[in-house]
């Protein structure tokens, strides 16, 4: 009975991907490849992102090494934008960040090290903006744009990593304040929140807690202090919700939990013990969505699961126990669709399969995605339109779409058991780019477009 069973299965899979494959040859909509950057090997485009109705990219392609690409979707728009890293030497662009009509972001050069550079995606307007390391790398990280100004990490020959801030100029790319003199504080999750840069930093003093800054050393201050003395509530996953900064936090009477800020010492305070006592939470995957907050928690007997928060103790509360008792359907990748937030999750019955939540019990449920097969695994779910796109693996791991109450594969674009493994989708305007492997050109650049 098994084994007719997993033959039953099967036919139904098959069944459902010649169906999808006629109905996909039908449709108005292309699935291409961009160009074939790499035509001896894959230039395996990482780091997309969107700017100026394009995208940006990092790609290798021979004699050139990583370097800083764009791609309009077609074959003489996908270019090369400059050969940064010099003579036998790749860039390693990184961190792609638009802010105030320019996209910064981090790279390699021979003769600078690692520093902070812009482009207006011209080769002419792509340059370095300041050697902040003059002996070594400067290296940029956590860059991010609040009120028209880009916040980053960076070294400097005398001291450690500091908060910086650039209006895209030499003389505007300066250290905000030396926070902690004897050996860097290291700022992350840099979030914008209220015009102002939120952000973990260490001192020895304090240890790791909230800050914030307009850009200004004065205005450079900690938010409050929620463990006493050296020790460190260490902030992370910051995210604005409405006129809420959420956070996850330590502290040793509650473990790690939710904590929420108005941008006050008096307003920076936990939202609720989720793991009970000192048991931790461990809040993650945060989206925010209609003023509220979704993401994954873990409480004793009920593992990690689906949550939501309002900012309240009260309106802090379990979505759904997906898997049922103390195992975890582990919710991930959570997304904001169609006023929705749609997520891959896990129970016993259909393995790790596509969901969705209006914030209600009865309204998170499942999308069935893989019917007479189990674990499609969804990831890189992305919006675009009334569409949702994700990578699945239904046979084979290849582009899927969700549109209304219908799924279907986009392209079978590497027939067989491999597949293409579709993976950092990202929407530019109407269109979907995403790297791909057809099997005979390698890992390149490909769109979808309506």
């Amino acid at each position: 009975m098994k084994t007719f069973g997993r033959t039953i299965a099967v036919a139904i899979s098959l069944a459902l991907l010649t169906t999808l494959a006629l109905a996909s040859a039908t449709q108005a909509s292309i699935t291409k490849l961009t160009r074939d950057i790499h035509p001896t090997g894959d230039s395996d485009p990482t780091h997309l992102t969107a700017y100026n109705g394009m995208v940006f990219f990092q790609a290798s392609a021979p004699g050139l090494g990583r370097e800083l690409w764009k791609s309009d979707g077609t074959v003489n728009g996908t270019k090369l934008v400059k050969d940064i890293g010099g003579v036998g030497s790749s860039g390693w662009p990184r961190d792609f960040t638009p802010c105030d009509g320019v996209l910064y972001f981090a790279a390699d050069h021979v003769g600078y090290g690692a520093e902070l550079w812009r482009t207006n995606g011209t080769t002419g307007g792509t340059w370095m903006v300041r050697d902040i390391h003059t002996s070594g790398h400067g290296d940029p990280r956590e860059l991010t744009c609040v009120n028209r100004k880009l916040f980053f990490s960076a070294r400097t020959t005398s001291g450690g990593r500091e908060l910086w801030v650039s209006n895209g100029t030499n003389a505007g790319t300066r250290q905000v304040r030396n926070i902690n003199p004897s050996g860097g504080s290291d700022p992350s999750y840099i979030s914008a929140f209220g015009g102002k840069a939120f952000f973990a930093a260490y001192r020895p003093s304090s240890g790791w807690e909230l800050w914030r800054s307009n850009g200004t050393s004065a205005g450079t201050t900690m938010v409050r202090e929620l463990v006493a003395s050296s020790g460190s509530s260490s902030p992370g996953q910051l995210i604005k919700v409405g006129k809420t900064l959420f956070f996850a936090a330590n502290r040793p009477n509650t473990g790690r939990e939710l904590f929420k800020s108005d941008g006050t010492k008096l307003g920076t305070k936990i939202v609720k013990n989720i793991g009970i006592g000192s048991d931790d939470g461990w809040p993650q995957a945060f989206v925010g969505l209609k003023g509220k907050l979704y993401f994954s928690a873990e409480t004793p007997g009920k593992g990690l699961e689906l949550w939501k928060s309002n900012g309240t103790g009260v309106g802090t509360r379990q979505v759904k126990d997906i898997w049922p008792g103390a195992n975890s359907s582990m919710p991930i990748d959570l997304t904001r669709f169609d006023g929705k937030v749609y997520f891959s999750a896990e129970k016993p019955s259909t393995g790790r399969d596509l969901w969705r939540t209006d914030g209600t019990r009865i309204g998170t449920k499942p999308v069935e995605v893989s019917p007479g097969s189990r674990d499609g695994a969804p990831q890189w779910l992305t919006a675009v339109g009334d569409k949702l796109f994700f990578a699945a693996k239904i046979y084979n791991t290849e582009l899927w779409k969700l549109r209304g109450s219908r799924v279907m594969r986009v392209k079978d674009i590497q027939p067989g058991a491999n597949g293409s493994g579709p993976r950092d989708l990202i929407r530019v305007g109407n269109k979907l780019f995403f790297s791909a492997n057809d099997g005979t050109r390698g890992r390149e650049l490909w769109v979808w477009k309506p």
